[in-house]
């Protein structure tokens, strides 16, 4: 695992403890304080300058494999804030998008997404359901 990590290139292997330290700082504040304050503290949080120049494409990595390796209950809302702040340390803003529908087998699903500027997208809509949105935050 050590060996995988180092091959990883110098950008990416610096992203992912901070992935992993922000994604856990969210958790712990989403089961903590309610959301409208979470919202706010995350409005606010930036991340060290080192990490000003960071692509997209590796902060939805970093925070893909952060959520994988991590124990805890991963939620998509966490996943959606924590990309959040570190796009917004880099200076891209995304918008917070909410929607909920059923699955195809009927169960009920609700997700949450950050959606940017440019059309992409961090934390995908699962393909197996049919979302209506329901609110988008910025």
């Amino acid at each position: 695992m050590f060996r995988r990590f180092a091959s990883l290139p110098t950008a990416r292997r610096r992203l992912l403890p901070v992935a992993l330290s922000v994604l856990t700082a969210v958790r712990l504040l989403l089961l903590l304080i309610p959301f409208r304050f979470v919202r706010r503290a995350i409005a606010r949080a930036r991340v060290p300058s080192a990490f000003s120049s960071v692509r997209v494409a590796d902060v939805a990595w970093a925070i893909e494999i952060a959520a994988l390796g991590s124990r805890a209950v991963n939620t998509c809302l966490a996943e959606a804030l924590a990309a959040d702040v570190l796009l917004r340390s880099a200076g891209v803003a995304g918008q917070l998008r909410f929607a909920a529908g059923r699955h195809l087998s009927g169960r009920f699903s609700a997700h949450a997404w950050l959606e940017l500027p440019d059309g992409s997208i961090v934390g995908t809509p699962p393909a197996d359901v049919t979302l209506t949105p329901l609110l988008s935050a910025s």
